[in-house]
């Protein structure tokens, strides 16, 4: 049934009983009251048709008003059909479902993979961040000044009549900050 219908109480079948029997009603309305007679839901448009039929026909029916005879009634409430979801809607719907189970697991995992990067870049020997690779340039610049001066004062004291040892210091001094800087990552791979 469409439309707002109404679960059939005593008062209701009273009246369908009186409009099935009630000679003045037209052949359809009285047709129409023994169908809904027997019925447990009676639609509120038939109900209020005959009613208002019966008050126009019956002298009986004259104080007869639709609230009292609904009094005590209940409505009957129909399900809503089930709607369809277009394929676009299941699409971005399971896109979007898949994002927030992806999010929830990062969320789940992200200190464990924090701590995986951590130990690749201790690994790796690579420089993360700028400011380990500040500190690692002035570590360098810092270590060939030193180097070369002590390299330089050295070579002066052994021999100062070579002319040679004078720009010596400086490849030297690469080749040992070099050798230097390998050392810790081969500490750490054996």
């Amino acid at each position: 049934m469409t439309g707002l219908s109404l679960r059939s109480t005593e008062a209701i079948q009273a009246i369908l009983r009186q409009a099935a029997s009630c000679p003045s009603l037209s052949r359809e309305s009285q047709g129409k009251a023994q169908q809904l007679l027997v019925s447990q839901e009676v639609p509120w448009q038939s109900l209020r048709d005959i009613t208002q039929q019966l008050r126009k026909t019956s002298p009986q029916a004259d104080n007869l008003w639709l609230h009292e005879v609904c009094q005590g009634s209940q409505l009957v409430l129909c399900a809503p059909p089930k709607r369809e979801k277009s394929k676009e809607l299941q699409a971005r719907l399971s896109r979007l479902q898949q994002q927030v189970d992806q999010a929830s697991y990062n969320k789940m995992v992200a200190e464990v993979t924090q701590q995986e990067r951590a130990a690749e870049a201790l690994r790796s020997g690579s420089l993360q961040t700028y400011k380990q690779q500040i500190s690692f340039g002035l570590h360098v610049i810092v270590m060939m000044g030193t180097f070369f001066a002590v390299g330089y004062i050295a070579g002066t004291a052994l021999s100062p009549k070579l002319a040679v040892v004078g720009p010596l210091p400086l490849p030297c001094t690469a080749a040992f900050q070099t050798r230097m800087h390998s050392w810790p990552g081969i500490i750490q791979m054996g």
